[in-house]
């Protein structure tokens, strides 16, 4: 059961969801809306970084495996701008390897979450603990 507080900080947060698969994409896009937030798509790393650079942002969601841009590099150009270096990120990804984690991790990555292995209702459990503790 979701606390009043819970939702009152659902409905003022934006979430940026950054993955190439369209079904997952709209999975997660109406599971997030259906639970208050405000949710916007980007398709790869190019657009993800157009996207966060119009608005505010507060949690972004983004697999590693992209097309033009790639998850790993858009988060580090989003690391070398002001807005960016704050901003809670969750790495959701079924790339699992050795040199790709650290490089993430170096990034200040909120969380590393298996694709394969994250059910919908635990992704918003664990977007909406990442951002009350951000506001705390």
């Amino acid at each position: 059961m979701v606390s009043k507080q819970n939702k009152a900080v659902k409905k003022r947060k934006t979430i940026l969801i950054v993955d190439d698969d369209s079904i997952l994409l709209r999975m997660y896009t109406q599971k997030f809306t259906a639970e208050g937030y405000e949710v916007l798509n980007a398709i790869n790393g190019e657009e993800a970084y157009e996207v966060f650079k119009k608005g505010k942002i507060d949690m972004i969601i983004c697999d590693l495996m992209l097309p033009k841009v790639s998850g790993v590099e858009f988060i580090e150009k989003l690391r070398n701008i002001p807005a960016g270096k704050e901003v809670p990120v969750i790495v959701w990804s079924n790339l699992q390897d050795e040199e790709t984690n650290n490089k993430i991790k170096k990034l200040g990555i909120t969380k590393t979450l298996a694709k394969y292995a994250v059910s919908l209702d635990k992704i918003v459990e664990i977007v909406s603990e990442a951002l009350l503790a951000k506001a705390k």
